[in-house]
């Protein structure tokens, strides 16, 4: 079943010629349409600061603030005309953002195995006990 969307706007519109009927093109519609729409984008996003070299608390606190930010952008787009392409924008900046912070834990975790493989190398007589038989893969069968 086919549902249509009708729209009633009032203009004011004065004719060039009067006497004449008013001509609206098809083209005058979609720009008025256009602008309908413009109200409908989601509230603006300003962007995260991520600092050069972050750390785990501070990736933790810039998650924390953009799942506020997330909520008060949801918030606002119930408020406009067209609801989900506000919430669909909302949603696509805040995953673009999450991607970011993943991106910077994983650098992280990244540089933290690479701290623990290079003291491993340096002494291995330093080993945490317990550890010695899960560092070597290829030990023989007790």
């Amino acid at each position: 079943m086919k549902r249509l969307l009708s729209v009633q706007v009032s203009l004011t519109i004065e004719p060039a010629c009067p006497g004449r009927p008013l001509f609206v093109p098809a083209w005058g519609l979609s720009l008025l349409l256009a602008g309908l729409s413009a109200c409908s984008s989601a509230p603006p996003w300003p962007p995260l600061p991520l600092p050069d070299n972050p750390t785990r608390q501070d990736i933790e606190r810039l998650r924390a603030r953009e799942q506020d930010r997330l909520q008060n952008a949801m918030r606002e787009c119930y408020q406009r005309f067209a609801v989900n392409d506000c919430r669909r924008e909302a949603m696509t900046r805040h995953n673009e953002v999450k991607h970011q912070l993943r991106t910077q834990e994983l650098r992280l975790n990244a540089l933290d195995r690479e701290e623990r493989q290079r003291k491993l190398q340096a002494d291995p007589a330093e080993l945490p006990p317990g550890s010695e038989g899960a560092s070597s893969g290829t030990g023989a069968p007790r």
